[in-house]
């Protein structure tokens, strides 16, 4: 169990300097050889409690249980004694980021242990990791019930129980910003899914204050069984979907190839002779780009620009070989919008030729051309061919359920 003697060691090193635990080359520990043991007896209790909590449950074959890396002899992240946290998570979840989880922590503070439906952002260092969650969250948002009897269960459950709090995020306790904000858990996440940009946050949880464990130590096995019993359905139900794992794909290489550029300001020239070549690439096939620029009258089909230099001849159905270098295969796009129309974020209904704008991209400068019908060629036999505008309006339909 977590007891007192715990909780005062959590407390004792709550600002302790990085390198406590010591290191290699760092200065000697400041935390005694008999504290490391009792971090490590914590941290194994949690893990091995979490373990034997999840072998019991219905879910054994759905969660697997992860915990922060803590060293018996380095200590956690800077070798500092940092609160131990072990949590169950959805098997394939890995496309979100591991999210949402049950989970327990202890810390100077006490214990706390819920379901935190994405985890805030300033638990995170790595930026691309901030970066995608961005782009993951909303999703797991949006999958949240708002009715049904998943839903239900849960709010009997707290009805219940009054030791229950619904807060903005993980780790609050009494008295600070977003600690119980909630009046009951519809309302949490209703919220949660109408945000358009969410840093993490949502978790319905009880808490063990210092003074709590002080009269009555914490059975983490008993709690965890009896979290995983609450919580476990609504877990699964925010598994990610096939197509939100090509989603997610596509946008965490787009954040790992953004945040990878080198800038060297003596490679300026070299530079710009590569962004040209790759440009003439791309426009390629010239017969073909030149037939789209004339049936198109040199003029993107969603924006109108007319500047010849950034507008290239898209393919509806990617290209295959000369067969799908075929007028009413191609569209003239902007570069831009020609990159989005690749990846499915931008489409065209096939039956009224307007465009369909993805949902990720509501409130970007794009949003204007929703609801547009495209500009089309002065020749009704050289209009895009239906079926191919089917194909991609399906693949559209398929990405951005």
């Amino acid at each position: 169990m977590i007891n007192e003697d715990d909780i005062k060691l959590f407390k004792k090193y709550e600002k302790a300097p990085e390198h406590a635990f010591g290191g290699r080359v760092t200065p000697p520990s400041i935390v005694t050889i008999e504290e490391k043991e009792q971090y490590w007896k914590i941290f194994n209790y949690i893990v091995n409690s979490c373990k034997k909590a999840l072998l019991a449950s219905q879910y054994v074959n759905d969660f697997y249980v992860k915990s922060n890396k803590h060293s018996k002899e380095r200590g956690a992240r800077g070798n500092r004694p940092k609160d131990l946290w072990c949590a169950f998570r959805n098997n394939n979840s890995k496309d979100f980021n591991e999210m949402p989880q049950i989970y327990v922590i202890a810390s100077h503070r006490g214990v706390e242990i819920g379901f935190a439906v994405s985890i805030p952002e300033t638990d995170y260092s790595n930026n691309n990791v901030k970066l995608q969650n961005r782009e993951i969250i909303p999703k797991i948002h949006k999958k949240l019930p708002v009715i049904g009897k998943v839903l239900e269960d849960l709010n009997d459950v707290l009805r219940v129980n009054n030791n229950w709090y619904l807060n903005k995020k993980t780790r609050l306790f009494a008295g600070e910003s977003g600690f119980d904000h909630y009046s009951n858990i519809n309302e949490m996440f209703n919220e949660l899914k109408q945000e358009k940009i969410s840093h993490g946050g949502g978790a319905i949880c009880k808490i063990f204050t210092s003074e709590d464990v002080k009269n009555n130590p914490v059975n983490i096995e008993k709690e965890m069984v009896e979290a995983i019993k609450v919580f476990g359905d609504i877990q699964i139900s925010c598994l990610p979907t096939s197509s939100d794992k090509q989603i997610i794909k596509d946008v965490k290489k787009l954040i790992e190839l953004s945040t990878s550029i080198d800038f060297n300001p003596s490679s300026i020239e070299d530079g710009r002779d590569k962004k040209l070549r790759a440009v003439a690439s791309r426009q390629g096939q010239k017969k073909f780009r030149n037939e789209i620029l004339r049936v198109y009258n040199s003029k993107c089909a969603f924006t109108k620009c007319d500047v010849e230099q950034v507008l290239q001849a898209a393919h509806i159905i990617p290209y295959n070989g000369p067969k799908t270098n075929h007028i009413k295969n191609g569209i003239l796009l902007r570069s831009d919008i020609h990159d989005l129309f690749d990846m499915f974020f931008i489409s065209i209904d096939p039956n009224t030729l307007k465009i369909l704008i993805s949902h990720f991209l509501t409130r970007s400068y794009l949003n204007s051309l929703e609801g547009k019908i495209i500009n089309l060629p002065y020749n009704s036999q050289e209009y895009p061919d239906k079926k191919v505008l089917e194909w991609h309006y399906e693949q559209f339909l398929k990405l951005n359920k």
